[in-house]
This record gives structure tokens, C-alpha cells and sequence, in this order.
């Protein structure tokens, strides 16, 4: 059996694509588009557990950005330039200004 055909029956027993992917060891994409192809779609509660699973990663993401949103703000309050800021910090000009923007508007 191939692995496109095992991943397809992981699915219809109720296993998300990427779940399937990861036994078979295949791409979820590869994964979704064989079920697809045979009319085989993942469950609700399967769609549901990877959906929570990239929320969480998500909230982990947030936290960091606000952490280096953060520092970015205090290092401009020190006196540092942007230019200063981005090269320490190995980010672009452009990104150390959206910081500051977008902390200088929430604080208005």
C-alpha cells in the first residue's frame, strides 16, 4: 500500500491530515490533496484539534513579538536611533519604526 492510500485511511478514521502526514511521513499537503482526490475529508473534531494546536502556537509567536516590542520601545526611550536599534537587534529600520508606531498609537 502507498503511502498516499494509508495516509487516506488514517483520515477516514477520523485522524487530521496532519496527523496522517506525520505517520505515514508525508507532507500535509501532499496528504490533503489524495483525500481530496477520493473524496475523503477529515472530521470536525480532527479539524478542530489541529486548529487549537496552531492557535496555542500562535500565542506562544505574540508573546515574543510583544517582548522584542518591548525592548525595542526602551532601547528608542534610551536615546537610541532606529538605525541603532535594528542593527543590535539584527531587524530592519522599517520594523523598529512599526514598533514604536504602533506602541506610540496604543498608548494615545
Amino acid at each position: 500500500m502507498s503511502k498516499a492510500r494509508e495516509a487516506v485511511r488514517l483520515v477516514a478514521q477520523g485522524k487530521s491530515y496532519s496527523e496522517a502526514a506525520k505517520a505515514v511521513g508525508l507532507d500535509w499537503s501532499n496528504v490533503k490533496v489524495a483525500c481530496l482526490r477520493r473524496g475523503v475529508y477529515q472530521s470536525a473534531k480532527a479539524e478542530a484539534r489541529s486548529m487549537n494546536k496552531s492557535t496555542n502556537a500562535g500565542g506562544k509567536f505574540r508573546a515574543r513579538r510583544s517582548e522584542t516590542a518591548a525592548l525595542v520601545c526602551r532601547m528608542v526611550a534610551s536615546g537610541m536611533t532606529y538605525g541603532e536599534v535594528a542593527n543590535q537587534l539584527n531587524i530592519s529600520r522599517e520594523r523598529v519604526a512599526g514598533y514604536v508606531y504602533r506602541s506610540r498609537k496604543a498608548s494615545a
